[in-house]
């Protein structure tokens, strides 16, 4: 999304990159200021007179990205072009608000691996544009995984198996009802060995 973020900018236009955790802006800042020059930030850490020189940067129309979590939202930009909500996240009413009046004026790209089944509906029924991903970027390098286990004082990692997430359920389907996390009188999914 960052060279959509290029086009807006290029088109004279601003962009609004919404989070879903503002754990993650110092992050994002940090990618974008290798690319990005008028970058403002609206974060809860902030102090109060970090936050006024970041609000008074956006209203008066120095910033050409700001980034934050939900109340980005609301931020005084006048020449918004660019809305990315990077994953999608709980928004509250009013936020929801504010980006339904986005919708016929401004562009808004939702990014996503797990969409709610809400936006996942209105876009197979073709409510709402979708694109799919189906090849990694380049470089992109490999998920590792690993499977820990705890021998009741410490953890010792191995690469994980095919055989490896199988092994778990079977051990849940072995504990009596009284234990189980199944709902009363369904039994616990049973996954087929590998090959099956």
């Amino acid at each position: 999304y960052i060279r959509t973020i290029e086009a807006c900018l290029r088109m004279g236009k601003q962009a609004i990159v919404l989070l879903p955790e503002i754990a993650l802006t110092a992050q994002t800042v940090e990618r974008f200021q290798s690319r990005f020059k008028n970058i403002a930030v609206m974060h809860s850490a902030l102090t109060g007179p970090q936050r006024n020189a970041q609000w008074q940067m956006i209203k008066e129309g120095r910033a050409d990205v700001v980034i934050g979590a939900r109340s980005a939202v609301f931020a005084p930009l006048q020449r918004l072009g660019l809305v990315v909500v990077d994953e999608e996240q709980r928004f509250g009413v009013e936020h929801k608000e504010k980006l339904k009046e986005f919708r016929h004026s401004v562009d808004v790209l939702t990014l996503t691996a797990t969409p709610i089944p809400r936006t996942l509906h209105m876009s197979l029924s073709g409510i709402r544009d979708i694109s799919i991903l189906e090849e990694p970027p380049l470089d992109r390098r490999p998920v590792q995984t690993y499977v820990m286990e705890y021998d009741g004082t410490s953890w010792s990692a191995r690469p994980s198996t095919p055989a490896a997430p199988r092994a778990a359920p079977r051990r849940e389907g072995t504990r009596s009802p009284a234990a189980s996390p199944c709902p009363a009188g369904r039994p616990p999914s049973r996954i087929p060995p590998s090959g099956a």
